[in-house]
């Protein structure tokens, strides 16, 4: 099986939730069954996971605050971590955000 694209992985997998009252504001959707390699898995995590805050808000040596989103396929040999900013842009505008991941990507308590 072939690879997602990034802007398919994310539009199938996460949402938008503006009320939600973490940094994040998203959270995961029920994801299809074709991001599994089993059955039993995808039942595991939708139950677990689904409807829940997606992302891990941290803070780096320099005191900056950010978001990263974890996200893993079956065909996947890593894991994927994306700042969060980067997922808002792609569910907002159906695109990649222009610097990916390189730049751009903290999330400031300061810039609200």
């Amino acid at each position: 099986m072939k690879k997602l694209p990034l802007i398919q992985l994310i539009t199938e997998s996460l949402e938008l939730c503006t009320q939600c009252d973490c940094e994040s504001h998203l959270r995961w959707k029920i994801r299809p069954r074709s991001h599994f390699f089993s059955e039993v898995d995808w039942r595991i995590w939708n139950q677990h996971n689904a409807g829940r805050v997606a992302g891990e808000v941290m803070q780096d040596e320099n005191g900056e605050i950010y978001c990263l989103v974890e996200i893993k396929l079956h065909t996947d040999i890593f894991p994927r971590y994306l700042w969060a900013e980067r997922v808002h842009y792609i569910l907002l505008h159906n695109e990649d955000h222009p610097a990916g991941d390189n730049g751009g990507g903290f999330y400031r308590k300061d810039q609200e």
